[in-house]
């Protein structure tokens, strides 16, 4: 069998993309290496914009469902301890990924695509049409699909033929992304970026009443801190420290902290393969529709 597409990644860009053509009637099949749902590293701080790229998409119910928490405004504070507060030109909003990424890729099958969850792609062939997609299930178990369209929307992970080349990569320098969400944290409706040597920390107000602590950090400062991701969020800039301690009280970690690593800008040897929110894509064709056997969370 030959589908119309298949879109490897199931985050925000890959079932996105999934729900609008399966819409349309295209035989959608939608791959994600990953259980759902699941953390991912990120800011979780969708833009004002992305509210009208939701509407047209037929999504925005799909994320108001999720009770992400508004955000009007962005303070900016340096190391010296300066704070700019502007407004932002809308209302954006704060949700996890958590919920993002499982509701989304709910909305794909929903729309007719097929989703397959636990299932690696590790290598595309290109050269002609039906490309050939090589699978690798949880268990070890390889398969070939094939499509007349291939999307590549796996982010960080990219497959081996889209990876950049190795000398250039290793010239560039590492970051190491840390998150953590926190409850009983008071935050006004408003995403926090704390500059500070080597990074930034960013706090965003997300559902459920928690907040996001997001930082972005260079290898070295991460090595400074002891390379552990409770102490990176601990050793933290000065005034997030104050911050925290002053404004914040009362605390408690609402899960596991979460970290990833890797060289900023690494994909742009390939325009084709971008992040999370980007896409590389080989060719458009066909139509028909497919049914997807049932998105759920992982365990159930």
């Amino acid at each position: 069998m030959t589908h119309d597409i298949v879109i490897i990644g199931a985050g925000v860009a890959g079932s996105s993309l999934a729900t609008v053509l399966a819409g349309h009637g295209w035989d959608v099949l939608l791959l994600e290496r990953r259980q759902l749902p699941q953390h991912k590293v990120c800011g979780e701080f969708l833009s004002p914009e992305s509210q009208a790229s939701l509407r047209a998409m037929s999504l925005y119910d799909t994320v108001v469902a999720l009770g992400p928490r508004p955000i009007t405004h962005a303070r900016l504070i340096a190391p010296s301890g300066v704070r700019v507060r502007v407004e932002l030109p809308g209302t954006a909003w704060g949700v996890s990924r958590l919920a993002l990424d499982f509701a989304l890729a709910q909305a794909a099958e929903h729309a007719g695509a097929q989703v397959r969850l636990g299932v690696t792609a590790t290598a595309v062939q290109t050269s002609a049409a039906p490309y050939r997609i090589t699978l690798r299930s949880a268990s070890g178990q390889p398969a070939l699909v094939q499509a007349r369209a291939v999307v590549v929307a796996c982010g960080r992970h990219p497959l081996p033929g889209l990876r950049p080349d190795r000398a250039e990569a290793r010239a560039r320098p590492t970051y190491v992304g840390v998150k953590c969400h926190y409850a009983g944290v008071t935050l006004p409706p408003e995403v926090r970026l704390y500059l500070f040597g080597g990074g930034y920390a960013g706090l965003a107000p997300i559902e459920g009443g928690r907040t996001n602590v997001c930082m972005l950090v260079t290898r070295e400062a991460f090595t400074r801190a002891g390379s552990s991701v409770a102490a990176m969020i601990e050793a933290g800039p000065r005034s997030y420290r104050r911050a925290r301690a002053a404004g914040e009280r009362g605390r408690r970690r609402a899960g596991r902290h979460w970290s990833a690593s890797g060289r900023l800008g690494s994909l742009r040897a390939n325009r084709r393969c971008g992040s999370d929110d980007s896409a590389a894509v080989w060719r458009r064709h066909g139509n028909g529709a497919s049914r997807g056997r049932g998105v759920r969370a992982a365990g159930q």
